[in-house]
């Protein structure tokens, strides 16, 4: 075979690799027949009544969650497009049962998507972190979604959604030797620290000064704060490092402890901030808070003779990127627009846009494959807002479907029992006017 009719032959395979329709995406996800298995073990699924397949069911979770649609608009949307016509309370009770088999399919989708991570990469860079959603009205925290975020894919890694008691554990997250796991103050406890160094992994976590029991390695207790004051850092330093040792359930195990002094108005600010929390709280800012708000402190495991000390506090840097990834998935995906206030319901809307951002994500791996100097490029590089942006919005466009005026036509009285308002005391205005103007016409 010629070399360009390789060339041809491997430019088709590439692009057989990306899905032409939402079916085929879904397919690429999970196997049709897994979907069918999960569904009845599950029980999302027993009774056929209404909705006839998983591949019904599963665009119907898509459309409330992808769409953002209300109940009453999903069931027009699916009547319309001839997916199912049953009430919306048989709708919600549907969906309610739908949350185990999204969970599963979630884990399965996921564990899959690392055949598409980029090839070549010696070493795997981690953020975990967690974001809040709350049901409309709320004035707590309802939903917490623990994310792992891969750096060089710049994309999700792992998931575990948590009501708003789910505290930011590390342990949520499974990670493999030779992973360099970043996280905020959040994460800097004990027997976090410990899931960690004992996985064989390593990791780069914000501290604060009271966060852990400190000790030196004879045992005796390590005073963070007097050796700051000793140390006295100046911004323009580089930054010290020093030798602590932590106790856990697991073990006893040694953390280098870096300490960086950050610019006066940066420390200002920090401090300004304590002060604002402890006035919000009824009590004075300690002393010792507003010292360490001048700091950078971090704790690692990475060795030193190949991670020195501004190495380390580069690598912190890129936590920020987690903050930017639940950015775009908050304005451009709407993660946060949580329209139910039942648990059940609110877990399978959360999920089904989960489910999407994983679609989503599968193209962008690909393209990522497929161009990497684009990506890679320090010149120009590849906004992940923009290309976000323009793969959920076809993402949109594939679920949403052909929703045309002879389709609408054709169904318009199955739909009246949506497009209806529920019996009211007070008579609409314009329902109202109409009657009465009909009977001037009449008269």
């Amino acid at each position: 075979m010629s070399e360009s009719n390789t060339d041809q032959a491997k430019n088709r395979t590439e692009e057989a690799e990306f899905p032409i329709s939402l079916e085929q995406g879904i397919e690429q996800l999970v196997k049709q027949a897994e979907i069918d298995r999960l569904a009845e073990e599950t029980g999302a699924l027993l009774r056929h009544r209404g909705i006839k397949t998983t591949r019904g069911l599963l665009m119907l979770v898509l459309g409330y969650g992808v769409l953002d649609y209300s109940l009453r608009m999903l069931g027009i949307w699916a009547t319309v497009l001839q997916i199912t016509n049953i009430s919306k309370t048989a709708l919600l009770r549907r969906l309610q049962k739908c949350t185990g088999w999204l969970g599963k399919l979630i884990v399965i989708a996921m564990e899959q998507q690392k055949v598409y991570l980029p090839k070549g990469v010696s070493v795997r860079i981690k953020l975990l972190d967690a974001t809040v959603v709350c049901q409309p009205g709320s004035k707590g925290t309802d939903w917490r979604l623990h994310f792992g975020f891969d750096v060089p894919a710049g994309c999700m890694d792992q998931i575990e959604v948590t009501n708003g008691k789910g505290a930011e554990l590390a342990r949520r997250f499974q990670c493999q030797p030779g992973e360099i796991w970043i996280g905020d103050r959040a994460y800097a406890i004990a027997r976090s620290l410990a899931h960690f160094v004992f996985s064989g992994a390593w990791l780069v976590i914000r501290t604060g000064w009271n966060r852990i029991s400190w000790e030196k390695a004879n045992g005796t207790p390590f005073d963070i704060i007097d050796w700051l004051k000793k140390t006295h850092l100046r911004p323009a330093d580089p930054g010290l490092e020093t030798q602590v040792w932590i106790s856990s359930a697991q073990g006893r195990f040694s953390l280098r402890l870096i300490a960086k002094a950050i610019p006066g108005e940066a420390a200002e600010r920090a401090r300004r901030h304590c002060r604002r929390e402890a006035k919000k709280n009824h009590h004075t800012p300690d002393e010792r808070s507003l010292l360490t708000a001048g700091f950078i402190l971090l704790l690692t495991n990475l060795p030193a003779s190949h991670y020195p000390l501004q190495c380390v506090l580069d690598l912190y840097r890129f936590r920020w990127q987690v903050e930017l990834a639940f950015k775009r998935l908050k304005s451009l995906i709407h993660l946060d627009h949580l329209r139910a206030k039942d648990a059940e319901l609110a877990q399978v809307y959360l999920s089904s846009k989960i489910l999407g951002i994983i679609l989503m994500e599968r193209i962008q791996l690909m393209l990522i494959a497929r161009y990497p100097q684009a990506f890679n490029s320090q010149e120009r590089p590849i906004s992940l807002w923009r290309l976000n942006a323009l793969l959920w919005d076809d993402l949109r466009r594939l679920v949403r479907g052909a929703v045309t005026l002879q389709k609408i036509r054709a169904v318009f009285p199955d739909l009246l029992k949506y497009l209806s308002d529920e019996p009211r005391t007070r008579v609409q205005q314009l329902a109202h006017a109409r009657c009465l103007f009909g009977c001037l016409c009449a008269g």
